[in-house]
């Protein structure tokens, strides 16, 4: 089941928070008193230069696209709830004083900013407490507080400024109906500069991908029938929370950036039919399962070629997914249905469209060619890198003969003013202990805005003393945002060919 979210609100503030996203928009409404709190201001300015209509349209739904915290779903939880909180500083005007609308007040910014918080009133004071913010790095609690101080419609008046200037209307409702009316406003001396400095990063912590240019497409979900196959196995794991194991297999998961968003992961299966199964003589293999979150929820299933390998036999699957904390169901049966194995275990697909810098998975193979040919349209191959194609080797292991090579993605990398990055990279084998360092490269060339750094190397594994299982590390430093990054892939080494 996906998670449903419930908001109480009154009748009149949730039809109201409705008709602010259904009717037509007006885009110097929108601009300046809808959005006008969040918006950056390369934002608005890239929005006042436009014309067109449809063009202003697309800029707005990028807009909220690139605050959509569940993107792989057409529901934009954080707009909903950014309308809701709108509407009721509009309509029930909580907060406001003087000649400050709700809207306008600082009571009314921290609300529209964070929701509604656990308040503490004392004597002249009130006490908002709301749990930290992710973009509130290293905070040494688990809740942060803004402190507000009651002022009344004069000091107020004084703190703010003088009103003669304002318009005569604006002075007869102050006159009329403000003047005795208190207020609160930000008490910055007993409030931590680190959670002023959260309110005032708002707008652009709540950029979650800022280079986006398209609109995420909203794939076709597909669902198990009740009483399917599937869904009776990933039923049973879960009642039982035993694996189901008829034929065994191993999986790794490798995951590089996709498009829209979202992430492309490839498990690499390695099959090993035992003893009991010697009449196991299948070329294909059903692989599916399922990957389910509070907000999302997916299930997959593909008939695959088999490749023979010694004893085993292996199977590669590719296919998009979005970025978050997955329970995630993957099983096998063979064709006619007589034998199947499910596992479930937890997965987490990291964000590589955020600004932060990362690293894809590590792909490693002993052949590596140069092919121009394209992959079939709509398909994609984790193991096509630029110009050059790497055999998938699911049991990532080598004999001292072979050479390891790999590549891999470096995303989000920091540039200078002439549009250069500048990485440090460090190579390291480790191995019961023992660390096996390479020479350090270093990366400098001019980049385009999104745009990943491809790189790698090729290790001779005859040089290597001993035989067994290492770890390859991998380290990225960013010269520049001086930010690090490490990613590692496991193999083994043999003496003769595997």
């Amino acid at each position: 089941m996906r998670k449903q979210v419930t908001i109480l609100v009154f009748p009149l503030v949730l039809l109201l928070a409705l008709n602010l996203t259904a009717q037509k928009i007006n885009y110097k409404d929108w601009l300046n008193k809808e959005v006008n709190l969040i918006i950056t201001k390369s934002e608005k300015d890239a929005f006042k230069k436009l014309k067109k209509d449809k063009d202003k349209e697309q800029f707005i739904k990028l807009f909220w696209a690139k605050r959509d915290p569940t993107p792989q779903t057409e529901k934009n939880e954080f707009k909903e709830e950014y309308y809701r909180r709108l509407s009721f500083l509009n309509t029930e005007k909580p907060f406001r004083y003087e000649y400050k609308t709700g809207l306008e007040t600082d009571q009314g910014k921290v609300y529209l900013f964070f929701g509604q918080a656990k308040v503490f009133p004392q004597g002249d004071y009130e006490i908002w407490v709301y749990s930290v913010p992710p973009w509130i790095k290293d905070y040494p609690k688990e809740t942060i507080s803004f402190t507000f101080k009651r002022v009344s419609a004069g000091s107020a008046m004084a703190a703010g400024g003088n009103i003669a200037g304002k318009d005569q209307t604006a002075r007869n409702t102050i006159s009329q109906t403000s003047l005795d009316q208190v207020g609160f406003v930000f008490d910055r001396d007993q409030t931590d500069t680190r959670v002023m400095q959260a309110f005032y990063d708002y707008p652009k912590a709540l950029l979650l991908y800022p280079n986006l240019t398209e609109l995420p497409e909203y794939k076709e979900i597909l669902s198990f029938a009740s009483d399917s196959l599937e869904a009776e196995l990933i039923n049973r794991i879960d009642s039982s929370g035993e694996e189901i194991l008829a034929i065994p297999f191993t999986q790794d998961a490798l995951i590089v950036k996709a498009a829209n968003l979202s992430s492309h992961l490839t498990f690499l299966l390695r099959i090993s039919p035992s003893a009991g199964e010697a009449g196991f003589k299948h070329n294909k293999i059903v692989v599916f399962g399922r990957f389910y979150s509070e907000a999302y929820s997916t299930d997959f299933k593909r008939s695959l070629d088999l490749k023979k390998e010694n004893e085993t036999y292996a199977a590669q699957l590719g296919l998009p997914l979005f970025p978050g904390e997955y329970n995630c169901y993957l099983g096998i049966y063979t064709p006619d249905k007589k034998l199947y194995s499910l596992k479930k275990s937890r997965m987490t697909v990291p964000d590589l469209w955020k600004n932060d810098l990362a690293v894809s998975s590590l792909l490693i193979s002993p052949e590596v060619m140069e092919s121009t040919a394209r992959s079939p349209k709509g398909e994609f191959n984790v193991f096509r890198v630029g110009k050059y194609l790497l055999t998938p080797h699911p049991s990532r292991e080598f004999n001292k003969s072979q050479f390891l090579n790999l590549f891999y993605y470096i995303y989000n990398a920091s540039v200078d003013e002439a549009g250069n990055c500048s990485l440090s990279i460090q190579y390291e084998l480790r191995k019961g202990g023992r660390n096996f360092k390479m020479n350090p490269q270093k990366r400098q060339q001019p980049l385009q805005p999104g745009d990943p750094v491809v790189d790698g190397t090729r290790i001779p594994l005859s040089a290597l003393p001993d035989t067994g299982e290492y770890e390859l590390v991998v380290m990225v430093k960013d010269d520049i945002s001086q930010a690090s990054v490490t990613q590692s892939v496991k193999f083994t080494l043999l003496e003769k060919s595997p």
